[in-house]
């Protein structure tokens, strides 16, 4: 439980009220089922952790082949009950995957 969250529990407040918790950081599944339920928070922005793990991995065989960093910046996203992953996890739709793959020629 989160302190903010326990901290309006123990001030009797029910997780329908003010204040509500808006997140940052890599977003995790505690934070999206409380957002979905509309429970204490009401967004978070998160961080494509998966996203960032391929692209590091991209930095590191460019920087191993001799070539200049990509440049490229992973873009955070504000989710709320509208747009939260039903899983514990952000992981944009972009095809990121299949697009480093062909960069890879994997």
């Amino acid at each position: 439980m989160s302190t903010a969250r326990a901290a309006l529990i123990g001030a009797g407040r029910s997780g329908d009220q003010p204040p509500f918790s808006i997140t940052v950081g890599g977003g995790n599944e505690s934070e999206f089922a409380r957002i979905r339920a509309g429970q204490y928070q009401r967004a978070a922005i998160a961080e494509p952790l998966n996203l960032e793990g391929w692209h590091l991995i991209d930095e590191l065989n460019r920087a191993r082949a001799g070539q200049r960093p990509s440049g490229y910046l992973a873009s955070p996203i504000l989710v709320t009950q509208s747009n939260a992953p039903s899983g514990g996890t952000f992981d944009p739709p972009s095809g990121y995957r299949q697009n480093y793959r062909r960069i890879w020629h994997r």
